[in-house]
């Protein structure tokens, strides 16, 4: 199996999350920038953000699901507002570091898309955003639009071709 090369950013990261969850970041971050990123990148992709008014450069560890080409996520973080607009962004995904565009779902039914497809697979996640599924096996909606009122951001990236 071919060994894959990962690259450091040149650009010092910062964290803007607080006391237990600073150092998980810090940990996820070393370990899916590290040969061993396959223990953690089935659940979580690491997204580099620079802000848009301060020009620092965040890394966010996330967990995800890949949907027909593109990877979702959901975020309560302040820095989302960083990909309004379409911005463009570098993954780290499976060992692989990529540009990819952002779509914040300002709508809410394109929030709703992307819940559906994202939350199902993702127990951890749903319980984290506080989201049950229904009988049918869907998030509940209303409690999307709760996580949404709450800070909530549903994304979707598309990679660069």
């Amino acid at each position: 199996m071919p060994r894959t090369r990962t690259v450091q950013p040149a650009t010092p990261i910062r964290d803007n999350s607080v006391g237990r969850q600073r150092v998980i970041n810090r940990m996820m971050r070393g370990i899916l920038n590290s040969p061993l990123h396959g223990l953690m990148s089935r659940r979580l992709t690491l997204l580099y953000v620079t802000g848009r008014k301060s020009g620092a450069r965040y890394a966010v560890p996330l967990a995800y699901t890949d949907h027909e080409g593109q990877i979702l996520l959901v975020s309560p973080g302040s820095w989302v507002r960083n990909l309004r607009g379409g911005a463009t962004l570098e993954v780290q995904h499976h060992g692989r570091r990529f540009t990819a565009t952002a779509e914040v779902a300002e709508d809410p039914d394109r929030a709703w898309e992307i819940a559906v497809a994202l939350l199902p697979p993702n127990p951890v996640l749903r319980r984290f955003q506080q989201i049950e599924l229904d009988e049918t096996g869907l998030p509940r909606r209303d409690q999307v639009e709760a996580a949404q009122e709450r800070g909530a951001r549903f994304i979707a990236l598309q990679p660069a071709d």
